[in-house]
Parts: structure tokens; sequence; C-alpha cells
């Protein structure tokens, strides 16, 4: 993430380079530009949580304390940038055996009510690797 905004940066694509460069932006980056170097700071901290999550069990510090599968899919969405199979990544969450359900259901779901889950702690795991596998992931 940090090396593809650099190159945008050093191209003058982003608001700050045109800024830096007293230059009109002519950005692929739209909006106004960040503060210092804020945008900068930002594509390494994206790039840190996305490689994070292949080892460390940090979505689940992006979810309320119960939650629904869709809610944990949307924060790795967020987090990845990448749009997720529905079923593959449920396949892929109840394998991991980081969550278990609370036998409870959540009806703010809009239509039929969705079961709610709640992490379980890495130890529950059987000690393997915490984190969730995503697409894109080296």
């Amino acid at each position: 993430m940090l090396e593809r905004y650099e190159l945008l940066y050093e191209a003058g694509l982003t608001p700050e380079a045109a800024r830096d460069h007293g230059q009109p932006a002519r950005g692929a980056i739209p909006g106004r530009a960040m503060v210092s170097d804020h945008r900068r700071i930002l594509a390494t901290a994206i790039g840190r949580l996305r490689s994070k999550t292949k080892y460390r069990p940090v979505l689940f510090d992006l979810t309320p304390d119960t939650f629904t599968l869709s809610q944990l899919q949307a924060a790795a969405e967020a987090v990845s940038g990448l749009s997720l199979h529905k079923q593959n990544f449920r396949r892929g969450v109840e394998r991991t055996g980081l969550v278990e359900p609370t036998g409870r259901l959540s009806a703010a779901t809009g239509g039929r009510p969705a079961e709610l889950y709640r992490y379980r702690g890495a130890e529950a795991s059987g000690g393997g690797v915490t984190g969730l596998s995503l697409p894109g992931q080296r």
C-alpha cells in the first residue's frame, strides 16, 4: 500500500504532490490534500493492518463483542480492499475455530434474523495460525 502511494506521489498524481510542487491537482486520488504526510502514514497503517490479518486476529478488534458473519465480512472487505465471496468467507471463518455461535439472533439485519457469533480467542483455535486468510495475500 505504501509503495503504491509513493509511486503515485512521485508521478504527481496525489493531491499532496500537487500541493508540495505548487501545481494544480491532476490526481488519480480524488479529494483534498491531507496535512503534512498523513496520507503516507495512513497508507502505512493500512498496509500493516492488511499484513497482520494473516497471523493475528485483528479483524475481531474491528467488530463488536457479538457480531454477525456479515459484519465480520464487511470488516475483512474494508481492510483487504476486496469483495469476498460470502459462502467461501463463512466456510473459512468457521474452519479456523476462532468464532462460536452465541445462540442469539440479530433482528437489526433488516430481513431474516442473522445468528450472532463471538470471538473465542486465539487459544481456542488449537494454537495454529490465529489470523484469517484473505484472498490476494502473500
